[in-house]
């Protein structure tokens, strides 16, 4: 007997021994697959396919799993990019720091149950995430948690009932509504601006990330999204079509939301103080 084809493709190419003997597995096979070298222990209890993911295979052998926004990701969340590996280690592997390109972080706010999966849940990363990322982009994150169904406001608000009111403020500033995580920043931004803004709002048979004040628009890209040729082309064709109904239209990169948000907000302003926006728009039923 052999251990079953089929393990890896559901648990990113590394599984523990719980979680391979659960699927039917023994430990015989274990140690036979291992001499064959169709698999490797990476430590005690866990075991790498050949198929794993390099990130999970660094933070299983560092002693830890994945987790924070790693994890997140992993799970299709939004997350801001650090280039790191982020993994929650148990009390007992932790050692004095983690090898460069890992960071360690705890689950804040939150007894975790024993570690079986190589990557934490929506719930273990959010926790962890708390402790780790700045307000805003903690709301990005619980915006696409949201947004994405992994998870409901009551398990967030059960999830955080005690915490600090900094991660409450962040709950309470998501609304789920954001397709990403510029968007949600893009929104926390111009409401702290003090700016009425609605999003995702119909217009005609368009919706659009933004609508401030009466006509001007604000599209948001993100990295996943109006990367090729036919993106490219659909979203200057809606350009237009809502210039000539008369609506103003400023499309973002995430570039200038993460980058250059002083110059945008400058112009936003600009706009506003003209009261360009508040001008009554033809809008086509």
């Amino acid at each position: 007997m052999q251990l079953r084809d089929d393990l890896p493709a559901a648990h990113v190419g590394v599984l523990s021994r719980s979680q391979i003997l659960t699927a039917g597995g023994t430990d015989r096979e274990i140690r036979l697959a291992v001499a064959a070298g169709t698999i490797r222990r990476l430590r005690a209890g866990w075991y790498a396919w050949p198929t794993a993911e390099p990130d999970v295979v660094r933070a299983i052998a560092a002693g830890g799993v994945v987790s924070c926004v790693t994890a997140l990701a992993v799970l299709g969340v939004w997350v801001p990019a650090d280039g790191r590996v982020h993994l929650r280690r148990s009390r007992r592997l932790r050692g004095p720091g983690v090898a460069a390109g890992l960071s360690a972080c705890d689950l804040s706010h939150r007894r975790s149950a024993r570690t079986t999966s190589a990557v934490d849940g929506v719930l273990d990363a959010l926790a962890a995430a708390a402790g780790c990322l700045a307000s805003d982009m903690l709301t990005v994150v619980i915006d696409s948690v949201l947004h994405l169904g992994l998870a409901t406001r009551d398990e967030l608000e059960q999830l955080w009932a005690h915490a600090p009111r900094a991660v409450r403020r962040a709950l309470d500033a998501a609304d789920g509504t954001a397709e990403s995580g510029t968007e949600t920043l893009v929104r926390l931004r111009l409401l702290r601006l003090g700016l009425s803004v609605e999003p995702q709002v119909w217009i005609g048979r368009k919706r659009v990330d933004f609508l401030l004040g009466e006509r001007l628009i604000i599209e948001v890209d993100s990295r996943a999204w109006h990367l090729d040729a036919q993106a490219y082309e659909r979203d200057r064709e809606r350009d237009r079509q809502l210039a000539a109904l008369g609506y103003h239209v400023i499309r973002l990169t995430y570039s200038q939301v993460l980058d250059d948000w002083a110059s945008v907000e400058a112009d936003i302003l600009a706009i506003v103080s003209r009261g360009d926006h508040l001008r009554d728009a033809a809008v086509a039923a």
